[in-house]
């Protein structure tokens, strides 16, 4: 069983990896692969492109449709063939462009927060998947160097089962340990070429690209009194939210508009009896007959005013709890660190060395070597799992901070 779970992990690894065999690794800063994100990520480009389109159609307030000409000929006015042709051309209603103008405005306003959000999101996202590939890496390090000493314990011991200085037990619990290790290590790095899939997709590219880091640090992160964090109006979620209320109170204003009345105005010419010159011009006003059919989508377009008042104020809220409990979650990690900083990583430590010396000494045997070697490494991982932990913590608030 555990033969043909190895074959199985083994494969995934292969062909995994099997593309990138023929490709080159390019390592770089997290900087520079935001900066490529920024030219080529799809996400961005298409809410960059829906600002645009915005903008276009902020225009077509002034769009007054089209101008009517009109040609006829024939017994109008006797029984002679005469000519007339007129001009007309609607001029809209004034307090309808004017809201028509503002609503667009206030949508290419909606867009760009929407933009901005996006932009912060595929950050975020990016900057979680570079750490995440630091810390796989850095898994994968601890496991290879407890594999490296494992095989030798386990080589080892098996040929001391061979000249009956051992029993098989020791032998056995060495082999079953290098096993274990293999499994998750081969498991790590199936972890490790997803995260690479992921940044090539964040940056919209063949080239696989990996962090130029070896180390998997802390994040620095520094909370200064005033800062945009407690600002809550300017954190994108909330900015998104309060600039579609805005757009959806200019809608509002826009459909109330619509009840004003429309101008036009037109001219005409016209023959008589061979006789030209008979000419005069017109102005028309239109409004509707029924004015209950608008007053409902102004009714209608009042109560998304108010659903998007709701969202604003519930998004804020939503924001606000965040907040405070990545704050409590990273203030409590920093006493978990902190204890094993200390504490435990020293304790690792000097598991490690006695436990060597014990080993070589022959005071304890495999199997309690096997056991002291664990714990240590254990310990490390743990550790390593709480950088992790504190880095997501810090890039969440970065988020919010907008760094």
């Amino acid at each position: 069983m555990l033969i043909a779970r190895n074959i199985g992990i083994n494969l995934i690894i292969f062909l995994c990896y099997l593309h990138p065999l023929f490709a080159q690794q390019q390592k770089m800063s997290f900087s520079d692969m935001w900066a490529i994100a920024l030219e080529q990520n799809i996400q961005i480009k298409n809410a960059e492109l829906l600002v645009e389109k915005s903008g276009k159609m902020g225009k077509t307030a002034w769009d007054f449709g089209n101008l009517d000409f009109d040609f006829i000929r024939g017994q109008q006015n006797s029984v002679l063939v005469d000519n007339m042709y007129e001009f007309e051309q609607g001029l809209g209603a004034p307090f309808t462009i004017s809201a028509t103008r503002k609503y667009f405005k206030s949508e290419q306003a909606f867009l760009n927060n929407s933009a901005s959000l996006i932009n912060k999101e595929v950050k975020k996202q990016l900057r979680s998947n570079y750490y995440n590939w630091l810390y796989q890496h850095k898994i994968i390090s601890i496991l290879d160097s407890s594999i490296s000493i494992y095989q030798k314990s386990a080589d080892f011991a098996s040929l001391q089962y061979e000249t009956g200085e051992s029993n098989l037990l020791s032998k056995v619990v060495l082999s079953s340990e290098v096993q274990k290790l293999i499994i998750r290590r081969d498991l790590h790095m199936v972890n490790l070429n997803t995260i690479q899939n992921e940044i090539k997709t964040l940056l919209n590219t063949d080239s696989i690209y990996i962090p130029e880091e070896t180390e998997l640090d802390k994040l620095l992160l520094i909370l200064p009194v005033d800062s945009t964090l407690y600002t809550l109006d300017s954190i994108p979620e909330v900015m998104v939210q309060r600039s579609h209320w805005d757009a959806m109170d200019r809608y509002y204003k826009l459909e109330k508009s619509k009840i004003s009345p429309s101008l036009s105005a037109g001219y005409y010419n016209q023959e008589i009896d061979h006789i030209t010159g008979y000419q005069g011009w017109r102005v028309g006003l239109s409004f509707p007959l029924l004015f209950m059919p608008q007053k409902a989508r102004s009714q209608a377009a009042y109560i998304e005013l108010s659903r998007a008042e709701n969202q604003y104020l519930y998004q804020k809220m939503k924001v606000e709890r965040e907040i405070e409990s990545l704050l409590a979650k990273y203030e409590q990690l920093q006493k978990s660190i902190h204890y094993y900083e200390d504490q435990r990583i020293n304790n690792a430590n000097l598991i490690v060395q006695n436990a060597n010396l014990l080993y070589t000494s022959g005071s304890i045997g495999y199997i309690e070597y096997v056991q002291n070697l664990t714990t240590a490494r254990q310990i490390m991982e743990d550790y390593i799992k709480l950088i992790k932990e504190h880095n997501q913590l810090v890039i969440d608030l970065y988020y919010f901070l907008d760094i």
